[in-house]
């Protein structure tokens, strides 16, 4: 009867070595994968930090805008540019742009063999426009 109760022990106390080591294994491997899920939130955590930094700089951009939009001088320029308004008492010189072609027919200018483009034809035809303004004939 030693002998039965010896493999008796001897059996158990294998099958309790290997459930020690399951249950070890097992637990370790949790440990292991909520060590990596903390290891992702906080960069996730950090990427939402920064982009909520990016956020508020943006805010505070746009606040600014929204300011500098209700000033008077941003009113007086849209003013200015979208209803031709003058302020009072301010002179307003008005250069019509009929009769100011430098060629006819030709959509590119040429002067001494360059040409121009539309940017350019632009400033020419705005040069020309004030020198006819203040140095035109006088009716």
């Amino acid at each position: 009867m030693s002998r039965k109760g010896k493999t008796h022990k001897s059996f158990f106390s294998s099958f309790m070595l290997v459930f020690v080591i399951i249950f070890l294994v097992i637990l370790f491997a949790g440990i292991a994968r909520e060590y990596l899920k903390r290891i992702e939130l906080d960069q996730e955590v950090n990427t939402l930090v920064t982009e909520l930094e990016d956020l508020k700089f943006q805010k505070k951009d746009f606040l600014k805008s929204i300011e500098n939009y209700e000033s008077g001088f941003f009113l007086e320029q849209e003013a200015r540019e979208k209803f031709n308004l003058k302020k009072g008492g301010e002179m307003v010189a008005v250069i019509p742009a009929s009769g100011l072609d430098l060629q006819e027919g030709d959509d590119d200018l040429t002067e001494n063999g360059n040409s121009f483009t539309d940017a350019g034809k632009m400033k020419v035809q705005n040069a020309l426009a004030w020198w006819e303004y203040f140095f035109g004939e006088k009716a």
